[in-house]
């Protein structure tokens, strides 16, 4: 029987022309002469150039944040070696207040006498907070 089959294989393997192995179902046809593939296939497309479009976004975002970055730490290396000793040194770095506040108010500030009291493992203490008041300035 396989012999059988050999022979009728190469006689018609011998034959002029080809097979047409494969034959489209009806559904796959249809689907073909609609056009409904090209429609599909430009739709993919579409949506393929919105993506590389937020792909693209996303990669100069990326880009300005870390530009972002590296000027920020620039800036915080250079205030690191900026040393202030003294208040003529923070003007000089960083320039005078615009004004002192409204004419007329005054603050001041109180230490405060609370004395925290000991106990037989821990010595009594005097508070280091300061109250500040604040008021109006008359003459």
């Amino acid at each position: 029987k396989i012999t059988k089959n050999l022979v009728a294989a190469v006689a018609v393997a011998k034959r002029p022309g080809f097979f047409e192995y494969y034959q489209p179902s009806d559904d796959v046809r249809r689907v073909y002469e609609s056009g409904e593939c090209g429609t599909l296939v430009r739709s993919v497309a579409r949506a393929q150039r919105e993506i590389d479009a937020v792909d693209r976004d996303l990669r100069d975002l990326a880009a300005t944040a870390e530009n972002t970055a590296r000027r920020r730490q620039a800036d915080t290396q250079q205030q690191a070696t900026t040393s202030v000793a003294t208040l003529d040194q923070w003007f000089a770095s960083f320039g005078r207040p615009r004004d002192a506040g409204p004419a007329g108010f005054v603050s001041t500030f109180r230490t405060d006498a609370k004395i925290y009291g000991g106990t037989a493992h821990h010595r009594a203490f005097k508070s280091q907070a300061r109250t500040m008041k604040s008021g109006r300035l008359t003459k």
